[in-house]
């Protein structure tokens, strides 16, 4: 890879460097060598007037000059060939590397974008199995709320028909104490009227008649007593006209003293009819 930008360079010194190579074997082959003749040499002396007299030097003898070597144009032209099938075999090579190269990348590349497929897939799915998962736990939520609000519902319906048959057993149960309340009230009426006329015919018994008493007189008494029948009070409320009337009225009364039958009266009778109570004393069997 760091080669790479220096391929074309190469190859373009590669190519010039055959061209000036086949230019020299074309130049060859077209001008064959020419003989060379060797020059004739003259031999001459130099002669130096300051060393005259003296002993001459020795002379020195000239260099020939050389000879150029042939050149073979055959091993030249194979030696071209050769370094033209190695460069084109480099070429191929390189070629060669480089579609490699390129189908590394190209594969790499291939790879890479499945790979992105793959996770962006994977993504996909994972979404989908949350969104799915989400939904699930969506339904199953508004199923709960919907199952809440329906036990509710049944909650407050059977809320409400127990409170409607506690309402309907209370109002039975008031209209049956109510009946029972009206017939204890009646059998109590009965049961106190039967008392009067108990006490009515216990005072009659113990009554003493006065001369000046008349048929057709009366007198209203308010007596108090206590549970056991003793009578505690008793007092004119209504006078008959006649003060001996009234007071014989009031002293058979006292005469009885106490009402034995209250002893076994019920106490709500007594308490509310008995405790103090208005009599009226009005004997039946007197003179005209």
């Amino acid at each position: 890879m760091g080669m790479m930008p220096y391929i074309p360079a190469i190859i373009i010194s590669i190519l010039l460097h055959g061209l000036v190579i086949a230019l020299v074997f074309i130049g060859w082959q077209a001008s064959p060598p020419k003989k060379v003749e060797q020059p004739a040499f003259i031999k001459a002396t130099l002669v130096d007037l300051k060393t005259q007299g003296k002993k001459a030097a020795p002379k020195s003898k000239a260099k020939p000059k050389p000879v150029p070597k042939k050149i073979n144009l055959e091993k030249k032209r194979k030696e071209a060939a050769k370094k033209k099938a190695a460069e084109k075999k480099r070429k191929q090579a390189l070629a060669k590397k480089k579609a490699a190269q390129k189908a590394k990348e190209k594969a790499a590349q291939k790879k890479l974008k499945q790979q992105k497929l793959a996770k962006e897939k994977a993504l996909a799915k994972k979404r989908a199995q949350e969104k799915a998962q989400k939904q699930e736990q969506a339904k199953k939520e508004k199923q709960r709320l919907q199952e809440q609000a329906k036990a509710e519902r049944q909650k407050l319906e059977k809320q409400r028909l127990q409170e409607n048959l506690q309402r309907e057993r209370a109002r039975l149960d008031a209209e049956r104490e109510a009946e029972l309340a009206a017939v204890q009230l009646e059998e109590d009426k009965q049961a106190s009227q039967s008392y009067i006329a108990v006490i009515q015919r216990r005072i009659n018994d113990n009554w003493s008649r006065p001369p000046s008493a008349r048929n057709g007189m009366k007198v209203e008494l308010r007596i108090q007593l206590v549970p056991t029948g003793t009578v505690v009070n008793v007092a004119i409320l209504k006078g008959s006209g006649n003060a001996a009337f009234d007071r014989s009225a009031i002293n058979a009364v006292n005469k009885v003293g106490q009402f034995s039958e209250i002893k076994s009266m019920p106490s709500r009778i007594f308490e509310r009819d008995f405790r103090q109570f208005t009599l009226l004393f009005q004997p039946q069997d007197l003179r005209q």
